[in-house]
Order: C-alpha cells, then sequence, then structure tokens
C-alpha cells in the first residue's frame, strides 16, 4: 500500500461601537483597550491550546467498515454499499488535499498518512488514525529493496505522530502470510514492530491469493503434506491470523482485510477466480468473530497487464452492501467485547463458530456457517445455553426456542445468525463486558419478534 485554527476572523467584532463589549459611551479608552486586550489574549490562548484536544474518537456504535486504497471517483460507489472508512491514499491518484476534502464531502472517516506538516492533521476531525507505511514485514529494507522501510524508521514514525497528537492511534498493517509462517518469526521481530501502532491488521487472501478454499471451508479437510502451509492443522485465513496478532501485541486492536474480487496475481498458487458472494460473507464475519474491530476490503485488480481501483463483481457488492447494513446496526453490541479478548464460544458442530456479547440486558450469540455446506434443522449448542429458553433471530422476523440445552436452526453456506435473548440472573456464557451506550435510532431491531497497491503483487 502507499500511504501516505484559527477561529473565523473577529476583526469585524474588534472594530466595533463598543457597545458589544458591554463599554457605554464617555467611558474611559483605558478600560475599551482592557476589554480588546483580554478579548485578544483569548483568541490567543485558543490557538495555542493543545491541538491533541482536536482528536474526536468515533462514536461507541461505530464499527469501521473500510475500503483500501481508493480514488475519489469510486467515493460514491463506496457510499452506497455501505462503506464507512477509508484506508491509506495513493498520489498518484489525484492530490492529498483534493482527496481529503472529498473524503469529509462524503462523511467518511480517514486512515492516512500524516500530511508533510503533521500540524495541519490535528484538526482533521474524521482522520481517526495515522498509518505506518503497508506490511512492513514484507517490505523492509534491503539491498534488493532500497525502497523499503526499516524497524527503526517506523519507531521514529511512531515518536513523531504521537508527540504530534498522543491521543491519535498509528495503523500498522502486516502481511498475513508471512504472519502465519513460523520461519519469518525468526527473522521479523513482529513484537517489537508493534510497539509502533496501535491498531494492527493483517491481510491474507485465501482464494483469489493462495487458492486455497479450504483455509476458510470447515467442511474441507486440510492437506498435511501442503507445501504452502507452514502449519498443516492450521486453517490460514484473516481469523487465525487475528488469534496470532492479538496475543502477540498484548491485546491490541485487531482489522482484518477481505478480499472481494479476482486480484489477477502471478504466484505459483494464484487462484483464477475471486471470492463467491457466500465465500465472502463467510470470511467477513469469521474475522469479527474472531475479535476484529475493523474491516478494509481489498478490491483491486492488480494484474501486470490490466489494473483496476474496483474488480469486485456485482453479486459480491451486493452481498457487501447488505452484510455491511447488518454490521453497522450492530456495531454497538459488536463493539462492547474487550480488545484483547474475541469472547468465543465452542460450538458443538465443528462447521460452525461463535461469539457472544452482553449489550442493554440482552445476550448477543453470533453462529457462523464456516463452511459451504448446507446444514437444515441443524442442533447445535453451547456451554451456558440452557441458562434461556427462547432466542429473537435478529432482523429474521423469527424466534427459537432452546430445547435441551440446544438451538435448532438452519444454515445456507456461510450464513450467519444473530440470536438475542434477555440476560437470566444467573449470566450467560461468560463474565458481561462492559456496556456502551444505547445504539443510535434504529440500530437494535429487536421488538417484538424482530429482533503501494502497486507492491501487492504478492497477495498475504
Amino acid at each position: 500500500m502507499q500511504k501516505k485554527l484559527f477561529p473565523a476572523s473577529r476583526d469585524s467584532e474588534l472594530a466595533g461601537s463598543g457597545k458589544e463589549f458591554g463599554i457605554v459611551q464617555g467611558e474611559g479608552e483605558a478600560r475599551y483597550r482592557s476589554v480588546a486586550l483580554r478579548l485578544l489574549g483569548g483568541l490567543l490562548a485558543a490557538v495555542a491550546a493543545p491541538a491533541a484536544m482536536a482528536y474526536d474518537p468515533p462514536p461507541a456504535d461505530y464499527f469501521p467498515i473500510g475500503v483500501f486504497l481508493q480514488p475519489t471517483y469510486t467515493f460514491d460507489t463506496w457510499k452506497a454499499r455501505g462503506i464507512n472508512t477509508l484506508v491509506d491514499y495513493a498520489a498518484s491518484s489525484q492530490p492529498l488535499e483534493t482527496w481529503n476534502a472529498a473524503a469529509v464531502q462524503h462523511g467518511f472517516y480517514m486512515i492516512r498518512a500524516p500530511r508533510a506538516d503533521i500540524s495541519k492533521d490535528l484538526n482533521e476531525k474524521k482522520l481517526i488514525a495515522w498509518s505506518q507505511p503497508d506490511e512492513p514485514d514484507y517490505n523492509q529494507k534491503t539491498a534488493a529493496n532500497p525502497h523499503g522501510i526499516t524497524l527503526g524508521e517506523l519507531q521514529a514514525n511512531y515518536a513523531k505522530m504521537k508527540a504530534a497528537d498522543p491521543g491519535r492511534p498509528v495503523y500498522m498493517n502486516f502481511a498475513g502470510g508471512m504472519v502465519d509462517a513460523p520461519y519469518a518469526w525468526n527473522f521479523i521481530d513482529y513484537k517489537t514492530y508493534m510497539k509502533s501502532a496501535d491498531i494492527i491488521a493483517n491481510d491474507i487472501y485465501p482464494i483469489t491469493a493462495w487458492n486455497h478454499p479450504e483455509w476458510i471451508d470447515f467442511s474441507k479437510a486440510l492437506n498435511p503434506n501442503d507445501i504452502y502451509n507452514p502449519t498443516p492443522t492450521k486453517r490460514l485465513n484473516s481469523g487465525t491470523t487475528i488469534d496470532v496478532l492479538r496475543a502477540a501485541s498484548g491485546g491490541k486492536k485487531q482489522w482484518a482485510y477481505i478480499e472481494t474480487s479476482w486480484q489477477d496475481l502471478n504466484g505459483p498458487v494464484a487462484g483464477k477466480r475471486g471470492v463467491t458472494r457466500d465465500e465472502f460473507r463467510g470470511e467477513v464475519w469469521d474475522a469479527i468473530i474472531h475479535g476484529a474491530k475493523g474491516i478494509t476490503y481489498f478490491p483491486q485488480r492488480v494484474g501486470a497487464a490490466v489494473f483496476m481501483d474496483d474488480n469486485t463483481p456485482a453479486d459480491v457488492a451486493a452481498e457487501m452492501t447488505k452484510q455491511d447494513a447488518l454490521i453497522s446496526s450492530l456495531g454497538a453490541v459488536i463493539n462492547t467485547s474487550n480488545d484483547a479478548t474475541d469472547n468465543r464460544v465452542t460450538l458443538t458442530n465443528s462447521n460452525l463458530e461463535g461469539t457472544w456479547r452482553t449489550y442493554n440486558g440482552r445476550q448477543y450469540l453470533f453462529v457462523l456457517n464456516m463452511s459451504s455446506k448446507t446444514m437444515t434443522d441443524l442442533s447445535f449448542g453451547t456451554a451456558g445455553l440452557d441458562k434461556l429458553p427462547q432466542f429473537q433471530v435478529y432482523d429474521e422476523l423469527r424466534s427459537e426456542n432452546v430445547v435441551g440445552g440446544k438451538i435448532t436452526d438452519s444454515f445456507a453456506p456461510y450464513q450467519l445468525h444473530v440470536y438475542v435473548g434477555d440476560s437470566s440472573s444467573d449470566g450467560f456464557l461468560a463474565l458481561a463486558p462492559a456496556q456502551v451506550p444505547e445504539p443510535t435510532a434504529g440500530a437494535i431491531l429487536v421488538a417484538g419478534a424482530a429482533c503501494g497497491l502497486l507492491r501487492r503483487r504478492r497477495a498475504a
């Protein structure tokens, strides 16, 4: 990837009649000067106030749904798909100020490298994080790659950004395929790298980059002799990479990049297709179930002959729009978990994975069919499920009873159900995390029955 007030003039007030400052005609000139000087002093004090106060964290119900390295002409499309965040900026596409102004006009939050004069970013309300150079593990500075970056440069970047605004987070994305390779840890000090960021992301694309659908399909067996999987008992995907990086970082906030297109890569195992709409949905919710607190879509085609900013097919885009709306409506619920945990549950069917939240007196159980199989009338359970007799199924206008500590339901491939029930006095599944404020109107609908881009030729 490539990354990267003065208040309105008050001269007219100072030039007023004196009545504007509570002075009546005939009072001494000295008093007029005194009041004017106090006013001017207040203005100067406002300008000199700590710039860090300008940063406002996003609201509690904001779950970042980002897209990577998009030019301004695509902004309307992404807005319509439900994107709320832009991740990184390409200088080759348009001037930064043009891009930044268009992002603000569209209401997008931003993550990007700081301006050359970092002080000009301090009052940028929509800039939720500064970014480090992309994939510093893959793009290390070497004799063969003189344009890469060193650990020392990352540390210096972080120090500069934190000195400018201690409250604004710093974001760093790693090559997921390297994170998941044990040998990479022999020459990449990930724990030290991650000290130079507050938000950690990973990018790994099992379908289009690796042609390994079994990495996201729990119904398919892994190949124990797979030379491209250094840990043959592990499915290499965004969720499992999140687990590794969360543990190594000491519980820092995690994001995941999600493939949305055929990338037209040249690697030895590069896929000849992109994700299906079902696989896309599964990758998104798998990342969230593993604790992602933000997702970033990678929609480009980066082939040597043809480049496209957005190669997302229409059916995947339609599914994206649907899932983005669902994620946004549940943002306050998802965000209740601590960054250091994923609130995972173990379900009795191996094709399912899940997580839970407690929010405003309700228990939310997220259950994902992480497989390509259709499962009809499937009975499944987890510890503590018998404490609630019934769940509403979020956004599906139906309910499910708990019988013998199990729910019986049907799942299409890679389908998610969110079960919502009232908390019992005995608790449910685990200790509840801290509550957050009510979501905005319409966010929770459970009443009644409702409940560098160019360097990405080697995708992670």
